[in-house]
């Protein structure tokens, strides 16, 4: 009955931010803002980057698309010039891509051949055209690339990732990059980071799976290494460093953040593919008055603006894929409390391999 309540609730909250966006310009413009030209886009790009804005259709498109007679298309943009160029049909690259995917869970390299193609399907005609001055890519994706790993790619099995020849920024489109280029403040010093939460009780997490079933079935252990990691970052910037009780969902929430110019969380996440909104990470509660965990409709209402956020945890980038809107997922909910950058995994990932 309480499930059934809150669906209903959410159904309102969605209608009246509607509604606000009808009757309130501000709001309505980030909702719905300004779509720059591509002659602002090229602009606004220094002359070491380039964006790749990818376009996936099942079809061709309709025919006031003058000049364009591709399935799917991909427009490669410098301060130069623009590039268009053809992608393989959409149904395609889905049932390639979830088979991709699966590869990276072995460790053991098997997804080299696949990168390799994907490399060649992809990216491989981009690059050839990019002047040697370039060596920032912003990634702008489409459907099912919202979740798929550039970084990996790959000229050749044995050659490099892309990832070591180019700095690689994904933006949910180049509408919200031009947004965040315009802003005019410095990145504030230090960092706070919030490592290895006190693991949930048996009771407490025997209730939390009774509320939210979506994480039932998760390792939700300790993570040692998440501390290490925490002592690096604050090592390196400066900052505070909170684990175990103290790493609350309390203490975040009644914690000036604006003298911190990095939020770093080493802890669970749960992703919730159904209900985006009640995706999590999972901190110590703190107080009597919250549960640990910080849901994705809490965390916009704090305040991250101009923080680097980084989520040191399993699938933290991931979410539910909306067309025209990505992945609605933890990053996304940053984004809405004014993060200028989200770091997150696409996969599980191991408390070793998170820390180095």
């Amino acid at each position: 009955e309480a499930l059934v309540e809150l669906e209903s609730l959410e159904a309102a909250e969605a209608n009246l931010r509607d509604r606000l966006a009808r009757e309130d310009r501000a709001f309505g413009e980030l909702r719905a803002p300004q779509i720059p030209s591509l002659e602002e886009v090229r602009e606004a790009l220094d002359s070491g980057q380039a964006m790749l804005l990818y376009q996936l259709w099942n079809r061709p498109p309709p025919k006031d698309f003058e000049g364009i007679s591709e399935a799917s298309w991909l427009l490669v943009v410098t301060s130069g010039g623009v590039d268009v160029l053809a992608l393989p049909e959409k149904q395609l690259l889905v049932k390639q891509i979830e088979v991709y995917e699966g590869l990276f869970e072995s460790r053991d390299g098997s997804e080299a051949q696949g990168s390799v193609r994907f490399y060649e399907d992809l990216i491989e005609a981009a690059v050839d055209r990019l002047p040697d001055s370039i060596d920032r890519l912003v990634i702008v994706p489409d459907s099912i690339l919202y979740r798929f790993p550039f970084a990996a790619l790959r000229a050749d099995a044995t050659g490099r990732p892309l990832a070591t020849r180019y700095t690689i920024t994904y933006v949910p489109s180049a509408t919200l990059w031009m947004r965040w280029k315009r802003r005019d403040s410095a990145l504030v010093a230090g960092a706070l980071s919030l490592a290895d939460p006190e693991p949930m009780s048996e009771e407490t997490a025997s209730e939390v799976r009774s509320a939210a079933p979506w994480i039932d079935g998760l390792d939700l252990g300790p993570l040692p290494h998440g501390r290490r990691e925490a002592e690096a970052v604050v090592r390196s910037l400066g900052g505070l460093i909170r684990v175990g009780q103290e790493a609350s969902e309390r203490f975040l929430k009644t914690t000036d953040l604006s003298s911190f110019g990095l939020v770093h969380f080493a802890a669970h996440a749960v992703i919730d593919q159904r209900t985006p909104e009640r995706s999590a990470i999972l901190l110590a509660p703190g107080s009597e008055k919250e549960d640990g965990l910080l849901q994705a409709r809490e965390i916009v209402a704090l305040d991250f603006d101009e923080c680097v956020v980084v989520l040191s945890a399993c699938r933290s980038a991931s979410g539910e894929l909306l067309e025209g809107e990505g992945v609605v997922g933890l990053a996304h909910a940053f984004f809405q409390a004014g993060a200028r950058a989200v770091v997150g995994s696409l996969w599980p990932i191991r408390d070793r391999e998170a820390a180095d």
